[in-house]
């Protein structure tokens, strides 16, 4: 593919990511609305947002192998409409389905997420070889726009109109898919990476199972420790007599801390390392995390993009990991990484509703920075990587959108 195309196809994901992500984060604001009328405890509350989230993160690896093999041309675009619509369904119909219909709904809408990050990571991680981290991490940033305006947007919205407002929203960003239907269009857009003569053998089969076990620890208990804080912080701001919108605030300046420097640290670390670099925002996150509960005003808006931004910056960085360790075709290895990370943040909010409702949500939280502690020491046990290693711009066969795959030879005659 030109290098016009991937710029082309980079953006498409760039945005895709922006739109659906406000979508996929507003939905602890939303419940937490929908806590009085339907009646819901805390564990209901982290049962709903867990369940979207699991669901989100289970469907990826099917999906990611989908689209290595039919390609992202219908599937970017509709899976983005696809989550707009159901989120606002599933809000709009909550009153009159119940807990269980909206539970229903709202893992429909999950299924879009799933759907679309394999593909958007995919094409992210090869649109400049060579520098992998920052450019995944600029397609990250777009996600954490959307993650940090998407709550700020529901809260003021659910003050204003109520559930009518996520409707108007949806509709406001239909342009999303559209663009992307156009940006992606009908071309070669899934090259797969072939591995120089550089590489070594070990690489070429993938990670050592030391180190894939430890990236999995460590993805699990990155998820307790930042999906599961940001999914219960509309009800710990709550708790504290907060509206709708204060509440989606704080979570959005939780978020859009975690994309800025994200970016910062995907940059520097395709220059100086990532373990170092994880190990110490990590590090310095926890370390911060349990002030965050006492915090009120701008001291608490504060807190959260700082604790967001530390806590949340290497994320881009560890998908890279990730990849490198599971050498696999692009779509499944990208749907693989990002649907256990949401998988496992699906099993912690749910066990961090059920011990809020046992020991208070205040500690529970809290707790999570002993988790990053252990975060902090696992990733730098993880192997360095070698010198020499890269992967060719040129890529071997490629899948044509909807169509599936072909040689090079056959790419270049066409």
């Amino acid at each position: 593919m030109s290098s016009t195309g991937k710029e082309r196809i980079f953006k498409a994901v760039v945005v895709g990511h922006f739109g659906i992500d406000v979508f996929n984060s507003m939905g602890p604001v939303l419940v937490v609305f929908l806590k009085e009328p339907l009646g819901l405890s805390a564990a209901q509350v982290g049962l709903a947002v867990g369940l979207h989230q699991f669901f989100a993160g289970a469907t990826q690896p099917p999906f990611g192998w989908l689209v290595d093999r039919v390609g992202s041309r219908i599937i970017g675009p509709f899976s983005v409409l696809w989550a707009m619509a159901f989120v606002a369904l599933a809000v709009n119909l909550a009153p009159s389905v119940g807990y269980l219909g909206f539970l229903l709904l709202f893992a429909m809408a999950a299924l879009g997420s799933g759907a679309f990050h394999p593909q958007g990571t995919m094409h992210a991680s090869q649109a400049i070889p060579g520098r992998e981290a920052t450019t995944t991490s600029i397609f990250f940033l777009g996600g954490q726009l959307g993650l940090s305006l998407g709550p700020i947007l529901a809260g003021v919205l659910l003050d204003a109109m109520g559930a009518t407002g996520v409707g108007v929203l949806a509709a406001a960003f239909l342009p999303v898919p559209v663009f992307m239907a156009f940006a992606m269009g009908p071309r070669r857009i899934n090259p797969r990476p072939v591995l120089t003569e550089e590489r070594s053998a070990s690489t070429r089969t993938g990670g050592s199972a030391l180190a894939v076990t430890i990236l999995t620890v460590v993805f699990a208990l990155r998820a307790w420790l930042f999906i599961g804080t940001a999914a219960f912080l509309p009800l710990l701001f709550q708790n504290k007599g907060w509206s709708a919108s204060g509440q989606g605030l704080v979570v959005g300046c939780f978020w859009l801390g975690g994309g800025i420097t994200g970016v910062l640290v995907g940059h520097f670390a395709d220059r100086y390392g990532r373990r170092l670099l994880v190990c110490s925002s990590t590090l310095v996150g926890s370390i911060v995390l349990p002030f965050l509960p006492f915090a009120e005003g701008p001291l608490a808006l504060l807190l959260s993009v700082v604790i967001g931004g530390l806590l949340g910056a290497p994320h881009s960085t560890l998908m890279v990991l990730a990849r490198e360790l599971l050498p696999l075709r692009p779509g499944l290895a990208s749907g693989l990484s990002l649907g256990f990370l949401f998988a496992a943040g699906a099993v912690a909010s749910w066990m961090i509703g059920v011990l809020a409702d046992l020991f208070g949500l205040v500690p529970v939280l809290q707790s999570g920075a002993l988790l990053g502690l252990l975060v902090a020491v696992l990733v730098m046990l993880l192997p360095a990587p070698r010198k020499g290693e890269r992967v060719l711009a040129e890529p071997a066969p490629v899948a044509v959108a909807g169509i599936g795959t072909a040689s090079v030879s056959e790419a270049k005659a066409e």
